[in-house]
């Protein structure tokens, strides 16, 4: 039997699959544009399924689409 991937993915697994710098992610988590849940003594959580449509990514298995463009929104926060 295959097993299921997990649910929610951290904030690393983010950077490694997009390329993005952590500081990108969690603006992106500050900003509203990810929606993410802060976990006990273990930081952020991100829904996979949320986080593969946003980036147009499968999280197993496949890579970013060479022609995906991120734009991080800026705050002066």
């Amino acid at each position: 039997m295959e097993k299921e991937p997990p649910k929610y993915i951290n904030t690393k697994d983010v950077v490694r699959l997009t390329g993005l710098s952590t500081r990108q992610v969690y603006t992106l988590i500050h900003n509203g544009t990810l929606k993410a849940h802060r976990a006990p003594k273990s930081g952020w959580r991100l829904n996979r399924d949320r986080v593969e449509e946003y980036f147009g990514i499968n999280v197993y298995g496949a890579v970013p689409k060479e022609d995906t463009f991120i734009e991080i929104p800026y705050s002066e926060d």
